[in-house]
């Protein structure tokens, strides 16, 4: 049979216990998972610096919620590799970072390519 909700918060005071503390505990995670969407660019700002860019945009394309990122990199470890080598590079440097994403979107590029482009524009 089905319960009156007030009859049995009342009437049990460890179940409420029980309810304060899983309360407290999902506040906890999402106050955590709020906190690392938030500073998801930035990881993997700092993930790629260390990779050696001379060029490094991270944008957030998701509208906020920091599940899909525009990267733009410039490095010269991408001379002599074609354009899926220097991707399939970017993405073992972000391995950590990828598998909490729904997508991101690469450009690679040398200083030379990037040169070039700029003086087309």
């Amino acid at each position: 049979s089905f319960f009156n909700v007030h009859q049995f918060q009342e009437g049990m005071p460890f179940v409420r216990l029980l309810m304060r503390r899983s309360r407290t505990t999902l506040s906890s995670r999402m106050t955590r998972f709020f906190s690392s969407e938030e500073n998801r660019a930035g990881a993997i700002k700092d993930a790629l610096e260390k990779f050696g860019a001379q060029h490094l945009s991270v944008k957030d394309v998701s509208g906020g919620c920091g599940s899909f990122f525009n990267v733009h990199i410039v490095s010269e470890n991408f001379e002599g590799m074609n354009r899926v080598k220097r991707e399939r590079t970017v993405h073992k440097v972000l391995s950590e970072h990828i598998p909490s994403l729904h997508g991101i979107s690469l450009r690679c590029m040398t200083p030379s390519q990037f040169e070039s482009e700029k003086e087309e524009n």
